[in-house]
């Protein structure tokens, strides 16, 4: 079968080589966004590793901050029950200072 001067198998396989063409391309695009793409996640995961880094060292240097409030309440609590403790509040004191230099 003809339609003019072309055949129908030949149109068919210019239709088919234009799909094929066409899909090729998108591929490509698909690739080379995926390789940009992949630069910016791992940009993402190294800056979130470092965020989790310092919120690690905080939680750290917070346990610190709370182990010297609580050693420090509990020598003023033995010191009000006991009435004379003062070498617990001086060895309290001079942890905290310590630690506050610390920073």
């Amino acid at each position: 079968m003809q339609i003019g001067d072309v055949t129908i198998s030949a149109a068919l396989t210019w239709f088919l080589g234009a799909c094929v063409a066409v899909a090729a391309i998108a591929k490509a695009v698909e690739i080379i966004k995926g390789l940009f793409g992949r630069g910016k996640i791992n940009s993402d995961i190294k800056r979130h590793e470092e965020a989790l880094t310092k919120i690690s060292a905080d939680v750290e240097k917070l346990k610190k901050a709370q182990s010297v409030q609580c050693k420090g309440m509990l020598s003023l609590i033995n010191h009000q029950l006991s009435g004379n403790d003062v070498d617990k509040l001086r060895d309290a004191r001079d942890e905290l200072l310590g630690f506050l230099a610390e920073g």
